[in-house]
């Protein structure tokens, strides 16, 4: 028989013993297992806004995760910072991906700010924010025509996607190109 484990968290390690045998009289060895439970959505209301300045130890943050190439990464950096001292960074050469945690978002429109500096402007080749409501196809949202060295707010409306769980992620593409640096990402929805 099996036993369905209730009540776990998201996110959260977990050691479960299990026995093969396990009577009145005759009792195996306990075998013992480590889990980790996957990452839920996060819901956004006007009160829970989600807010990430990639300040924490670990680089990806909690339930975001990257997709790299062989040579370069989505990485922290101190470098520069809209805030604190660490920022999001990836640069010079791929297609490559940094994805937020899935957001449920609510039924009054919601929006995603997030500041951004770009290093070596004139060698742009191409920021984007894509979108997704089943985390496998993506949309582009935004993709500047230009960038600046200096930090720029950019607000993206989510209206789209209303009462709807979505996956959003930065992408990066150059070949040779410029460095992005990403910080202070919100996902709010206005009351």
């Amino acid at each position: 028989p099996f036993t369905v484990i209730s009540g776990l968290l998201s996110n959260t390690n977990y050691e479960i013993g299990v026995q093969s045998v396990c009577g009145e009289e005759t009792e195996s060895d306990w075998t013992t297992i480590n889990i980790t439970t996957p990452c839920m959505p996060i819901e956004i209301t006007s009160e829970n806004p989600y807010v990430e300045g990639f300040e924490g130890a670990d680089f990806v943050p909690v339930c975001w995760s990257k997709e790299d190439n062989d040579y370069y990464a989505w990485e922290s950096s101190n470098n520069q910072a809209h805030t604190g001292t660490t920022s999001a960074y990836s640069g010079f050469y791929g297609d490559i991906y940094l994805n937020m945690p899935a957001l449920s978002l609510p039924a009054n429109p919601a929006q995603l700010t997030f500041w951004s500096y770009n290093t070596w402007p004139d060698d742009y080749d191409k920021n984007s924010v894509m979108i997704s409501t089943d985390g496998i196809n993506y949309t582009e949202i935004w993709s500047p025509t230009s960038v600046s060295q200096t930090w720029e707010k950019t607000t993206i409306s989510l209206s789209a996607y209303t009462n709807q769980t979505v996956y959003i992620a930065f992408k990066y593409e150059g070949d040779n190109a410029h460095g992005w640096y990403v910080d202070d990402v919100t996902v709010e929805a206005p009351s």
